[in-house]
Order: structure tokens, then C-alpha cells, then sequence
């Protein structure tokens, strides 16, 4: 079952590098001068929902495609992808891109991910 605006944005503030206040920093300078971090973290709990223009200056904020709240392929590959930075981040690594290759799937990113957290590659048996 696909996730909620909600879940989806309490998802990617979890893995996200920045904080709620920086987040809401940043949406204020693209327009929403009444963003706050209190609102942010209403509309991760599901207790306030974003207007479109809200949405889009959401998804700009954060760097992720429009297509990210509502297209379950698109969440899932970025969900791969944030949870492959965060875990560099921890090992002070960086991902660099963007990705020249359209070849990339949300399963090489989570193989990554797995060789990052067990020190071997899932392909090895």
C-alpha cells in the first residue's frame, strides 16, 4: 500500500541530511514565509496537509522529483538513494552526482547500501 504525504515526508526528513529548521529555512526563501518548523513537523504527522504550491515548494526544498509524493517508483528509488547517503554520511563518505547512468535501480542502490552495513556484496555467496 502506498504511503501518505505524511509518511512519505516523515520518511525523508528521517534520512535527510539537513534539519527541520534548515527545511524550513529553505522554504521560506523559496516563498512560504510562514514555514516554520512546528509546520513541517504537523505535516509529517498527517496533523496539517501542504496546499499544491506547499507540495511543490516541499519537494524543491528537500531535492527530491515532484513525482516523489505520489509515484510509488519514483519514492522508492529515492528512498534507496537516501538511505544510501545517510548510511555514507555516517562513514563520513559522500554520494557525488548527479548519476550519468540511467542504468541505476533501487536494488544497486540497496546492494550498495547492504556491502556499506556488512562489509561484503550480496551478489557473493
Amino acid at each position: 500500500m502506498p504511503r501518505t504525504f505524511a509518511e512519505t515526508l516523515s520518511f525523508v526528513l528521517h534520512y535527510h541530511a539537513d534539519n527541520v529548521e534548515d527545511l524550513a529555512a529553505r522554504l521560506r526563501h523559496l516563498g512560504l514565509l510562514g514555514a516554520t518548523a512546528e509546520w513541517v513537523d504537523e505535516v509529517a504527522a498527517g496533523a496539517a496537509f501542504p496546499s499544491e504550491a506547499e507540495q511543490r515548494a516541499l519537494t524543491r526544498a528537500l531535492r527530491v522529483p515532484t513525482e516523489y509524493f505520489a509515484d510509488p517508483r519514483t519514492t522508492a528509488l529515492v528512498d534507496a538513494v537516501l538511505v544510501l547517503a545517510a548510511a555514507l554520511r555516517e562513514r563520513n563518505l559522500q554520494l557525488v552526482g548527479p548519476c550519468r547512468s540511467m542504468s541505476a535501480s533501487v536494488q544497486n542502490y540497496l546492494a550498495l547500501y547492504s556491502t556499506l552495513l556488512l562489509g561484503t556484496s550480496v551478489n557473493s555467496q
